[in-house]
């Protein structure tokens, strides 16, 4: 399936991790022709994750499965991944995921960036021993304000900024359809700028952030540790770096009008990225 279609459909970086682990799970091992429903419940069941986190491995192997006969000359019997689906439904091993509406408080932010600021001036004077020091505080501002995914943070690049017009260049961005090509331009806000422009040029390396995009997640997640603000018992009422993006769109519509400022779908859109105004 990956040798046939991705050149023909280029698919994101998680698509390809999930698709390797399902290959590698007992499930994998099936031979694809005699794979029942109840074979697609068991690895969805005990893979141990979310509803939603558990629907997206059913979305895959129904894609691997709906060009398996015709396209990769396999004769399988996809009739039985309907039947899968339709009584994990029934059950809620899978799920759609729900709307979120988690909001970093002041009081939070204040304290995961004083203490990452912090971290960093202790650690800087060991700079020449630590190339993997990462500016967490800078990348957390920049992030709340920017309304930028980790992902987009770590590809942004130099010769992609409109300095004129404030402006940075996201290549590839997310898209439910688009998977490669989908270049767009997104405004930078005034606070989110000035963070940007603070970062000093890594020899070598033309992005803004020179980090690995999984690290941020990873970082934040341990600093709410270090701070005794994670929760084991709660984790969706957990901080998530995604919900930065969230809360920059939350904050420019409700900027809307202050000191006579303009920020209505569409410009609010310019700093998000998002084509629709859905």
């Amino acid at each position: 399936y990956t040798e046939e279609v991705y050149p023909l459909r280029p698919w994101g970086r998680t698509k390809t991790d999930t698709l390797r682990q399902i290959s590698e799970s007992d499930f994998g091992s099936l031979v694809a022709k005699d794979v029942t429903a109840a074979d697609i419940i068991d690895h969805c069941k005990n893979w141990g994750a979310s509803p939603s986190t558990v629907n997206q491995h059913y979305i895959y192997i129904r894609g691997v499965f709906s060009v398996a006969r015709n396209l990769l000359r396999c004769d399988v019997q996809y009739a039985e991944v309907d039947e899968a689906q339709r009584t994990m439904s029934k059950l809620g091993i899978i799920s759609k995921s729900g709307e979120r509406d988690r909001r970093p408080t002041i009081e939070e932010m204040t304290k995961i960036v004083e203490h990452c600021y912090n971290q960093r001036m202790k650690w800087g004077r060991f700079r020449g021993k630590r190339d993997d020091l990462i500016f967490m505080d800078k990348v957390l501002v920049f992030a709340m304000f920017s309304g930028r995914r980790q992902e987009e943070i770590c590809r942004i690049t130099r010769s992609d900024t409109d300095y004129e017009k404030q402006r940075v260049l996201i290549r590839d961005m997310k898209h439910p359809n688009k998977k490669k090509g989908n270049h767009v331009w997104c405004y930078v806000p005034d606070e989110a700028w000035q963070v940007m422009l603070s970062m000093q040029k890594k020899e070598g390396d033309d992005r803004w952030f020179p980090y690995y995009s999984r690290s941020l997640g990873d970082r934040f997640r341990n600093v709410q540790k270090e701070l005794g603000m994670w929760s084991v018992d709660d984790l969706d009422d957990n901080l998530r770096f995604h919900d930065l993006r969230h809360e920059c769109a939350s904050w420019l519509f409700e900027r809307d009008g202050w000191n006579g400022e303009r920020w209505d779908v569409p410009r609010v859109a310019s700093v998000t990225g998002h084509q629709s105004w859905a």
